[in-house]
């Protein structure tokens, strides 16, 4: 196998067709610039001199045409642009030659001449499938100096093609005038503009088409009425708006819809509003809508006596709402009991690695069916080797980092609903640092220089910058560990360059014993913000902090931190040598005031050469340490630090990441290859987990582990029955890119580049064919 060039595969899902397009992956979003490409391997050029701007400068694309570049500088002045083609060839290699009247120019310039601090232009005129090269400049005075010249792909725009909103599609107009209004009613009154929206019953079409020209939404019409659906296709296809945007289906039974669950946003009724017949049983249409803000909104002549009882016959609550149609009937879906989120890297604030989501009782892949399959594919990311960031699932989205870049999914119909480019944000080998990202149910909060963004998971826009505090602000230091619990966002200040970034080539592998790519990422000290009033909470600085062991408790914040005196004066934050781990404390912190709540030396734990990981659950801290072929766990109260018990067991191998494995705690047990513990006691439960094959770590559910397993697929491991299922063909990144949220197993694309099979580079994300109460008794044993 090798890490040095990958070839991968792009996949693009319509309906039932699968075309590939072979992209060789270089280094997207790296200052083009700075790369050429040689024989064989890649060599970096020494830049020009440039300018460093405050925030920025990212990219969101707009519509498939457009896209607005973002930056701050620190004193007000004017916004320019540069912007053009790459040349020839440089669409799928690094190298990039500008296209302009003279060598190294670019082809446009747009330039807003009022000062400002906040700048933001949008650049037109872009073509699909090909790549620009970008770049911001700053005037001071006479003098302009410009940034680095960034990628845009134009591949990875994923807008939506806007639609004609003067179209008739009705042949009475005034009927086509009502349907706009009241499309633009519902879309106020639901807040609901991206996803996908199910029509019904159609009548001719005129509201599905309003619908989908005035927002964001691909609308599906059904009926089951061979004909009205061929005379609809026909008047929408003789006004060319029939396509991807809006089109009819015709089904046998409007009772037993071929869709899955939850995936409508929005659900509306051409024929209920004109004839007033309920069609179908409201029991189905409650099974598609989406929960967490889908709604379902029905009208019609005489609503009070026929949809009514037709949504109260299957139990379904409603809310009335006036509407100039009459009476609107709005349905919204509760989230189901048992659902999880995965909000930070490994799972919670408190590194658990699991879901807290029973998946509906479902504990192998035979139990689950696919929600949705599409888009981002192979060619938005990295090679699956350098161990990037996890997804993250919260709010009902998804979200994915790709090569600095990341796109917010619905995670119920894969509807991409926005991405943005960011050339600053890149971090690799997550089993020696902390993520970058973590999320809650309204934002992103993400770590970029020395800074940490608060995006809004609607619409991608950003809503707050947070600085580090106190003596690392302007200083060399950027934002390291990220994690959010209630209203504090707790951070972590990191030298400069201590960060791995580095994804090209075989030691970008980072699956070694010792030596390079083994260092763990330490920080100079944490702190904490109140998200309510953007104010600094308190800041600790004493030893420092190892980013691998940071966690968020109920009783706190806990980390490991070494008070070597040699430690502070070392030129570099990657560690791994003796003074590292002398002198180590566990120590616990009040979240709210800083206040150390307790410590304790842990000198006699077992050096973590390899990898060094803490988390905790309920009333127990893990520590788990590897080194020499050989796995330590050792817990703590979490109340008092006082150890519990130590346990140890020899690695499964010493490549392919089986060395390296992050614990899964559950609520009673403990799980790191080929090891379970009863978290309790200690007592060792089962020597025969499901095995790890390649690269990748655990994610855990109420009753199944998730893990590349036999064959690399991606498998699910009944711990409690021992049963061992996978789905063919699908693997996970080779670090942690499949997780459980949301009530479904989530697999954004993250194998791209591997050699060992013929893999479907494509996202994919599963849910249980049935949510159930589950029947598994809880005193069943793990196999041993």
């Amino acid at each position: 196998m090798t890490a040095y060039r990958c070839l991968t595969v792009r996949l693009t899902f319509t309906a039932a067709i699968v075309v590939g397009t072979a992209t060789l992956l270089g280094a997207p979003n790296r200052p083009l610039a700075q790369w050429v490409f040689g024989r064989g391997a890649l060599r970096k050029q020494a830049p020009a001199e440039t300018v460093a701007v405050e925030l920025g400068p990212y990219v969101q694309y707009v519509t498939p045409s457009e896209a607005v570049v973002r930056w701050w500088t620190r004193q007000a002045c004017p916004s320019i642009v540069e912007y053009g083609p790459a040349g020839p060839g440089a669409k799928y290699s690094p190298s990039i030659e500008l296209r302009g009247p003279h060598e190294g120019e670019l082809e446009h310039r747009l330039e807003q001449a009022g000062p400002t601090k906040r700048h933001a232009l949008k650049i037109g005129g872009l073509r699909p499938n090909e790549v620009y090269g970008y770049r911001v400049t700053v005037r001071e005075g006479d003098a302009e100096r410009s940034t680095d010249v960034y990628e845009l792909d134009t591949a990875l725009n994923y807008s939506v093609r806007p639609l004609p909103k003067d179209v008739h599609v009705s042949e009475d107009p005034e009927q086509s005038e009502r349907m706009r209004a009241l499309a633009r009613e519902v879309l106020l009154g639901t807040g609901v503009t991206k996803g996908y929206c199910l029509v019904w019953g159609i009548a001719d079409g005129s509201l599905a088409y309003a619908l989908a020209a005035q927002s964001d939404l691909t609308v599906l019409g059904v009926d089951d009425a061979a004909a009205r659906v061929s005379q609809v296709r026909r008047r929408l296809s003789g006004l060319g708006v029939y396509g991807t945007r809006v089109s009819v289906q015709q089904v046998d039974d409007m009772a037993a819809l071929p869709y899955p669950d939850n995936f409508a946003n929005l659900i509306v009724s051409e024929r209920m509003l004109l004839d007033g017949r309920c069609l179908g049983t409201a029991a189905e249409m409650h099974r598609v809508l989406r929960p967490r803000g889908g709604a379902a909104v029905f009208g019609g002549p005489d609503p009070a006596e026929g949809i009514e009882a037709w949504l109260n016959a299957s139990a379904i609550d409603f809310q009335r709402q006036p509407s100039q149609a009459g009476v609107l009937f709005v349905v919204q879906k509760p989230v189901p009991a048992g659902i999880g989120s995965w909000t930070h890297q490994y799972g919670d604030a408190g590194n658990s690695a699991d879901s807290h989501d029973d998946l509906g009782g479902a504990s192998t892949t035979d139990e689950m069916r696919v929600q949705w399959l599409g888009k981002p594919g192979a060619d938005f990311g990295a090679d699956r080797n350098p161990r990037m960031p996890a997804p993250l699932a919260a709010g009902g989205r998804l979200f994915h980092q790709g090569m600095s870049r990341m796109v917010a999914l619905d995670a119920y119909n894969g509807t991409i609903l926005w991405s943005l480019e960011i050339p600053a944000m890149q971090r690799v080998n997550l089993p020696r640092d902390a993520s970058n990202w973590c999320a809650d149910e309204a934002f992103l909060y993400v770590a970029i220089n020395d800074k940490c963004w608060m995006i809004e998971q609607q619409d991608g826009g950003l809503e707050h910058v947070l600085d580090l505090p106190g003596e690392w602000a302007g200083q060399d230091f950027d934002w390291g560990y990220v994690a959010r619990k209630d209203h504090i966002l707790f951070g972590s200040a990191v030298r400069k360059n201590a960060v791995y970034t580095d994804f090209w080539g075989g030691d970008a592998w980072y699956d070694k014993t010792t030596g390079f790519g083994t260092e763990k990422v330490c920080s100079d000290g944490l702190f904490a913000y109140d998200l309510n009033t953007k104010d600094v909470l308190w800041a600790h600085r004493d030893g420092l902090v190892i980013n691998t062991t940071v966690a968020v408790g109920d009783q706190g914040l806990f980390f490991v931190e070494s008070r070597s005196e040699t430690l502070d004066a070392s030129p570099t934050r990657r560690l791994n040598d003796e003074p590292l781990w002398s002198n180590q404390y566990l120590v616990a912190l009040d979240a709210e005031t800083g206040e150390r709540l307790w410590e304790t030396n842990i000198d006699d734990t077992a050096d973590g050469i390899v990898v060094f990981f803490l988390a905790c659950r309920d009333d127990t801290v893990v520590i788990a340490s590897s080194a020499a072929g050989t796995y330590h766990l050792y817990t703590f109260d979490s109340q008092t630090g006082t150890p519990r018990w130590h346990a140890e067991h020899k690695w499964p191998g010493d490549n392919h990441g089986a060395h390296m494995q992050h614990p899964v705690v559950l609520a009673d047990k403990v799980f790191l290859e080929p090891c379970g513990y009863d978290l309790r006691t200690g007592r060792r439960i089962t020597s025969a987990m499901s095995g790890r094959e390649g690269c990748a770590t655990y994610c855990g559910t109420q009753y199944a582990l998730i893990h590349r397993g036999r064959a690399r697929r991606i498998t699910m491991w009944d711990f409690n029955t021992g049963q061992i299922t996978g789905w063919h063909n699908l693997r996970p990144s080779c670090w942690l890119s499949t997780v459980a949220g949301e009530g479904m197993v989530l697999s954004p694309e993250g194998g791209g580049g591997c050699s060992c099979g013929n893999w479907l580079e494509t996202s994919l994300v599963f849910a249980p064919i049935q949510r159930s109460t589950p029947g598994i008794p809880a005193n069943r044993p793990v196999p041993r």
